[in-house]
C-alpha cells in the first residue's frame, strides 16, 4: 500500500477494540477507495430504531456502531457477500439468531444468536445453508467451526474469519466478534 496508511501497524491497532477497530476501517476505506467515511455511508439512528421495532430486539453496541458508520457503503460491505440492510435484517426461521448477512450464492448466512444480543460485541454464528431444505437435509459441516452447545444444530461458531468485506485480509484468525462479519 502507499504512504499515509500503514496496513500492519493500522491492522495491529483494529484488532485490539472496537475503536481501534473503527478507525482501522476508516483509514483503510480511506486509502482503497480515495474517499473518507462520510455522514451519509451509513444508515441513520431512525432506520435502526425502525428495525429494533420491527424486530423486537436491540441491536448490539458493535453490529449497531458498523451500520451508523458505513453500512450504506457497498464497496466496503458488500464486495463478496452481502450485509443486510436494517429493513432487511431477521430472525431465523428456528427463532435462534439475529441475521445480518448473507453469503453471495446462498450457501450461508451470518448471525447473532438472540441470546447474546446484550453483549456490546457478541460472537458471530454461521449457518451453512447448502441443504436441500425441502427434505431437511444439511449439508456437510464448514471446517474449522464448532457446533453452538446446546443449539438445534443450524448455527456454528465461527472459529475464522469468514467474511469478505475486506476481503484480501480474510485469513487472520481469531476474531470471533461482530466486527470480523464486517470486516474481515
Amino acid at each position: 500500500m502507499t504512504q499515509g496508511f500503514d496496513l500492519a501497524a493500522s491492522l495491529a491497532r483494529g484488532v485490539e477494540d472496537r475503536s481501534g477497530a473503527w478507525a482501522f476501517i476508516q483509514g483503510f476505506a480511506a486509502h482503497w477507495t480515495g474517499a473518507d467515511l462520510g455522514s451519509d455511508d451509513g444508515w441513520t439512528e431512525a432506520e435502526l430504531a425502525a428495525a429494533e421495532k420491527r424486530l423486537g430486539v436491540r441491536l448490539p453496541a458493535a453490529l449497531r456502531e458498523a451500520y451508523l458508520l458505513f453500512g450504506r457503503r457497498q464497496d466496503l460491505t458488500s464486495n463478496h457477500d452481502v450485509l443486510l440492510g436494517p429493513a432487511e435484517l431477521y430472525v431465523d426461521d428456528v427463532k435462534e439468531a439475529l441475521v445480518f448477512r448473507h453469503e453471495n450464492q446462498g450457501a450461508a448466512s451470518w448471525g447473532i444468536l438472540l441470546d447474546s444480543l446484550q453483549d456490546d460485541d457478541p460472537a458471530v454464528f454461521i449457518r451453512p445453508d447448502l441443504a436441500d431444505k425441502s427434505t431437511g437435509c444439511r449439508s456437510r459441516r464448514i471446517p474449522s467451526v464448532k457446533r453452538r452447545a446446546g443449539s438445534g444444530g443450524s448455527w456454528v461458531r465461527t472459529s475464522f474469519c469468514v467474511t469478505t468485506t475486506v476481503w484480501p485480509f480474510w485469513p487472520l484468525a481469531g476474531r470471533q466478534k461482530t466486527l470480523t462479519a464486517f470486516v474481515i
